[in-house]
C-alpha cells in the first residue's frame, strides 16, 4: 500500500519522520483475512511524478499544492533528489487576503479558487487573492531554485525538466502561466519543460499513489 506523505518544512518546524514512522507501524501491524499490509509511504510530490511522468522515466518535479502546505519533490528516475514542503498555501492564501481585503477568511476561501488569476481584479478581494498568490508561487519557486542550485550534479542535462502541479491551491485560472512566468522570472539552472496541471488535478495524488503500489519492485520509501 503506496501512501502520500509531506516532508518537512522549510518554513516552520515540523516533525514529518516521526508521523510518517507512526503510520508506518500502524499499517504493519494490520491484518485481514491472514493477509498484512506492506507500506511504502512516499512524498506528495512524487506522487504526482508517478501519476504524470512514466514517458519521462520518473524524471520531474511534483509540486502538491494543499490547503495547509505545499509539497514538492524533484525525483530523477523515481529517486528524490530533493523533497521540502512550505506551510504558506490555500490556508494562508485565506488569512493573508483576508487581512489585505478587510474581509473574513471563509469569504476568500469561497471565491479564491474561481478567479483568474491572469485577469484584472474586479475589487479589493480579487486583488488581494491575486496578489497574495503571485508571492505564494513566487516563494515556491525560490525554494526549488535554491534546491536545483544544490543537487545540479544530479540534474539530467539530456532533456528538459517538466514540472507537475496538483492540489486544490493550484485550480485558478491561470495558474500553471503564473508559474511558468515566475520560472523565467527567477531562472532556473537548468531547462524547463512541460508545466502541466493534470485535469484530474485534485485526485492525482492518489492516482500517482496507485501507479507507485503497483510498480514491480515498489517505490523507495523516502
Amino acid at each position: 500500500m503506496c501512501y502520500s506523505t509531506p516532508a518537512n518544512a522549510l518554513n516552520e518546524e515540523t516533525d514529518i519522520d516521526y508521523h510518517r514512522e507512526v503510520l508506518k507501524q500502524i499499517f504493519e501491524k494490520y491484518e485481514y483475512n491472514g493477509k498484512k499490509v506492506l507500506p511504502y509511504p512516499i512524498n506528495e510530490g512524487l506522487a504526482l511524478v508517478y501519476a504524470e511522468l512514466q514517458h519521462k522515466f520518473l524524471t520531474g518535479i511534483g509540486i502538491s499544492f494543499g490547503a495547509g502546505m505545499i509539497n514538492l519533490c524533484f525525483a530523477n528516475r523515481s529517486i528524490p533528489v530533493f523533497q521540502f514542503s512550505l506551510v504558506n498555501s490555500g490556508d494562508w492564501i485565506d488569512n493573508q487576503a483576508a487581512k489585505a481585503a478587510a474581509v473574513s477568511p471563509t469569504r476568500i476561501n469561497r471565491d479564491k479558487e474561481k478567479i483568474d488569476l491572469l485577469g484584472t481584479p474586479k475589487d479589493e478581494i480579487d486583488r488581494a487573492i491575486i496578489t497574495q498568490y503571485h508571492i505564494m508561487i513566487r516563494k515556491t519557486i525560490k525554494g526549488i531554485k535554491q534546491g536545483l542550485e544544490r543537487t545540479s550534479d544530479k540534474i539530467p542535462t539530456d532533456e528538459p525538466i517538466d514540472i507537475i502541479l496538483g492540489g486544490g491551491a493550484a485550480s485558478p485560472p491561470g495558474f500553471e502561466k503564473v508559474v511558468r512566468d515566475v520560472i523565467a522570472d527567477v531562472g532556473f539552472p537548468c531547462a524547463v519543460g512541460e508545466v502541466k496541471r493534470p485535469s484530474d488535478h485534485l485526485y492525482a495524488v492518489a492516482r500517482g499513489c496507485l501507479e507507485a503500489a503497483e510498480a514491480a519492485e515498489g517505490p523507495e520509501a523516502e
